[in-house]
C-alpha cells in the first residue's frame, strides 16, 4: 500500500509541474529593406513626415494575430512582437523610404515644431496580419499630404499580400515584404511629384 502511494504522489507531482511550465515567447521585429534603389538628384534631400499612422485595435498587442476566417482571428500567445507593432510599423516604413529616397530628412510623427517635411504620409492600416491560406495581407488607407499646407496630393487605398509558410520566421518575414511593397509605393508617389 505505500508503494502504491509513493507512486500516486510521484505521477501526481509530474502532472502538476507539467501544467505549470509555460513555453518560452518568441519576439519577433519587422526588418527593412535590404537593398538600396538609386533615386533621382530631385527626390534625394526630399523632407517627408511618416504619420500620424492608425492600427485597429486588435492588432495593438504584443502577441501575433492570425485570421482564421473573416469573423476569427487566433492569438499566438507565445509568438510576440518585441515592440508595439504600430511603433515598428512606422519605424521600419521612415528607414525603407530613406533608403528608397536616399533621404536623411525622413521623419516620424510627432516630430519637433521647427521641422517642416516636404510631404506628409498619413495612414489608416486597416488590415496587417496572417490569414490562414498562407498569406500576409497588408491593406492601408492613405494619404499624401503637401508639406506645410497639407493640402491632400494623394488619396489611396491599397493591398498588398505575400507568401508565407506556417512558420513564424516565414510570417514575420511576409509581414516586412509587404511593408516593402507599400514603402515602393509611396516612394514612386514622391518621385512623380518632385518631376
Amino acid at each position: 500500500m505505500p508503494f502504491l502511494f509513493v507512486i500516486i504522489l510521484m505521477l501526481t507531482t509530474l502532472l502538476l509541474g507539467a501544467c505549470g511550465s509555460t513555453p518560452p515567447s518568441h519576439f519577433y521585429l519587422l526588418t527593412p529593406m535590404a537593398t538600396v534603389v538609386e533615386a533621382g538628384d530631385n527626390s534625394r534631400h526630399v523632407g517627408i513626415g511618416v504619420g500620424p499612422l492608425r492600427f485597429p485595435d486588435y492588432l495593438s498587442r504584443d502577441t501575433i494575430v492570425r485570421y482564421e476566417t473573416d469573423s476569427r482571428v487566433t492569438i499566438a500567445e507565445t509568438q510576440r512582437w518585441a515592440e508595439p507593432l504600430e511603433y515598428n510599423f512606422s519605424r521600419v516604413l521612415a528607414e525603407n523610404l530613406s533608403r528608397l529616397l536616399q533621404s536623411d530628412k525622413v521623419l516620424r510623427y510627432p516630430w519637433p515644431a521647427w521641422r517642416k517635411p516636404d510631404y506628409q504620409l498619413v495612414m489608416d492600416v486597416m488590415r496587417f496580419e496572417a490569414g490562414d491560406n498562407g498569406e500576409v495581407e497588408l491593406v492601408v488607407q492613405w494619404a499624401l499630404l503637401e508639406g506645410e499646407n497639407k493640402k491632400p496630393l494623394l488619396e489611396k487605398h491599397s493591398r498588398f499580400v505575400q507568401s508565407a509558410t506556417e512558420d513564424f520566421d516565414s510570417i514575420v518575414n511576409a509581414h516586412s515584404q509587404a511593408l516593402a511593397a507599400f514603402s515602393q509605393e509611396i516612394a514612386a508617389v514622391i518621385r512623380q511629384q518632385q518631376q
